[in-house]
């Protein structure tokens, strides 16, 4: 694909990093055992479907006291809460992830996802997530998995979508439809949608063809 380097965020021509496909436990110093990749793959299975029975929430909860060196349970469990609606749980959750483990790369998603769903004031977002430098977000690291890149730009998506700056949305939508293997994520066909959408409002708007209601 010829990438439209016009289209990519002024922030991704100023930063170098790497994207790979493979979980990459360095930054945490962990060892994953076949005990640990199960349980790893079991509660990221259960807190994608938006709905668990309370045993299916107290496994997750004993995956994290069974294995607290490793700060991705925290993540499910919270994105689960966020699915189900449940704001203060997600935000307990958000808050023992910090204390746990203060250098996981998800907190300040988190966070920005609570400020988000709660309505919030949005303008401390941009600091929290070093204005979008992902590298500056992680303290130096230049490594990154390709779920990492894709949460994190789709959050500044999200966010430029709210403060109706589309164009800047519509950049970083751009940018994850050109990484590899990334273009077919739902998730980004789903912000594409929604950033098409607000376009096309944007352009009505201009041309008096669209009235509010």
């Amino acid at each position: 694909m010829n990438i439209n380097w016009k289209r990519i965020p002024k922030v991704l021509h100023e930063i170098e990093f790497e994207v790979s496909g493979d979980p990459d436990w360095t930054p945490y110093g962990l060892t994953i055992t076949p005990e640990t990749e199960a349980a790893l793959q079991k509660s990221n299975k259960l807190a994608r479907r938006g709905k668990m029975q309370d045993e299916e929430v107290a496994l997750i909860k004993g995956f994290m006291r069974q294995f607290p060196e490793v700060p991705m349970f925290y993540n499910h469990l919270f994105n689960y809460y966020i699915l189900a609606g449940q704001l203060e749980s997600a935000k307990a959750i958000a808050e023992e992830s910090s204390k746990a483990h203060p250098f996981y790369f998800y907190n300040g998603i988190m966070q920005t996802t609570l400020w988000i769903e709660s309505g919030a004031d949005l303008s401390g977002i941009p600091a929290l997530m070093r204005h979008w430098n992902i590298v500056a977000y992680a303290g130096g690291r230049a490594k990154f998995e390709n779920h990492e890149v894709l949460a994190f730009y789709l959050i500044a998506a999200h966010y430029h979508l709210l403060i109706d700056e589309v164009r800047a949305a519509d950049m970083f939508v751009y940018f994850l439809e050109v990484m590899d293997d990334e273009s077919e994520h739902p998730n980004v066909k789903a912000f594409r949608q929604k950033v098409d959408r607000m376009m096309v409002l944007h352009k009505m708007a201009k041309s008096g063809r669209w009235v509010k209601k």
